[in-house]
């Protein structure tokens, strides 16, 4: 009978886990990527989904093992998370984010999750980690601030008439182009290790160690401004940002998945341990599942995010896609969930006051917006401290 209770909370652990899953691609980067060019009337929203979907499966497929860990193990210390508490933390996480989308507010997933996992450990028996909150606190708080400040600085960038477009374009697609080589990959280091390219290259050849940091990222970076600039004097300005806002929303997609898809399946890891041969398995099909939640909940969170959010030209979708990525990416880099739903939403806020922002930005919509990301933190974290106290305390954890 106890094998027969055990076994049937395991498999609920691992379908809410699925459901955290298609939540994810629903909810916490399907309101993002591709929301500007949805917004400037690049791409329709359906097409925006499928394609969210496809790059969203690769990068979490290939980058998101850095933030599974994090989330797995070490937001409570000196304890375990067991399959009913890890029920229960990923069930009502999911369950606040599709209420959020069905009211049209997408709900970081960063929040829910983090909030639940922490209410599940410190009901568990464990201590706070308190190191590893503050961590998350600055970022959530002051990734934002930067983001918007610096898609406002991008966009002054690209509607300044006395610089001609080639040349604007150019510095930020160098931008985009520097950071490629030090984007890190599993497939570039060592078993269960993830490297960049630069420190791949140094690996391989060490007399080149003193100098990848800098000049591997620099002949990217001129590769990238070559590229824009041609494209732009061969295709003119307009249609290199159409082509630009695509090329970017994919980046964006393809980092979000990889930064979001620990929150499904990291508090599953405790689980995984017993059972280690399901690892690779489990990715996978949460990574699949992802792309159904893209393909069947993202497009009304595209649309509310692009329609309701700002008013957004080409210049501004730009801008607001370029601090996106690189947030994500700095998430990855250091394990932390980021709240990709607040990092897009502050870029695009900030790209729509370039020009003054009267008109552009819709402070009741964003007032709101905030009201229930602090809302589903706090919930999440009570609720499942709550239910999992009440099965501890009735011998079911």
């Amino acid at each position: 009978m106890i094998e027969a209770v055990f076994a049937i909370t395991v498999v609920t652990a691992f379908a809410a886990g699925l459901f955290m899953a298609w939540s994810i691609g629903a909810v916490a980067i399907g309101g993002g990527a591709f929301a500007p060019a949805v917004g400037a009337n690049v791409i329709p929203v359906k097409r925006a989904a499928y394609l969210l979907g496809i790059v969203g499966f690769a990068g979490a497929l290939i980058q998101g093992a850095s933030v599974t860990e994090t989330v797995g193990r070490g937001l409570v210390l000196g304890t375990s998370t067991t399959p009913m508490a890890a029920s229960v933390a990923i069930l009502l996480s999911a369950f606040l984010m599709a209420l959020g989308a069905f009211g049209r507010y997408p709900i970081p997933a960063a929040f829910t999750v983090t909030g639940a996992m922490v209410g599940a450990g410190l009901a568990l028996g464990g201590t706070p980690a308190w190191d590893l909150y503050g961590q998350f606190a600055a970022l959530w708080v002051v990734a934002p601030i930067l983001v918007s400040a610096l898609s406002y600085i991008i966009a002054r960038l690209l509607v300044r008439n006395s610089l001609p477009p080639q040349y604007s374009v150019s510095v930020i697609v160098a931008a985009v182009f520097l950071v490629f080589p030090l984007l890190e990959f599993p497939f570039l280091g060592p078993p269960d290790k993830s490297r960049s390219l630069a420190a791949a290259v140094a690996a391989w050849a060490p007399y080149l160690s003193e100098a990848h940091w800098i000049g591997i990222p620099l002949a990217f970076a001129v590769v990238g401004a070559a590229l824009a600039y041609r494209t732009v004097l061969r295709h003119g300005e307009r249609a290199t940002n159409r082509r630009l806002l695509v090329w970017l929303g994919m980046l964006v997609a393809f980092s979000g998945a990889g930064n979001q898809i620990g929150l499904a399946i990291g508090p599953l890891l405790p689980l995984l341990d017993s059972i280690p041969f399901l690892a690779s398995p489990v990715l996978v099909i949460a990574s699949f599942v992802l792309v159904i939640g893209a393909w069947s909940g993202a497009p009304r969170l595209i649309e509310a995010v692009a329609r309701e959010y700002a008013t957004l030209s080409l210049s501004r979708s730009v801008a607001a896609l370029v601090p996106a990525f690189l947030a994500a990416q700095v998430g990855i880099l250091y394990g932390v969930p980021v709240s990709f739903n607040e990092i897009i939403i502050s870029a695009i806020v900030g790209s729509g006051l370039a020009e003054g922002g009267r008109g552009e930005v819709s402070p009741r919509k964003l007032s709101l917006t905030v009201v229930a990301w602090v809302a589903s933190l706090v919930g999440a974290f009570v609720g499942t401290y709550g239910l999992v106290s009440l099965f501890a305390g009735q011998g079911l954890t």
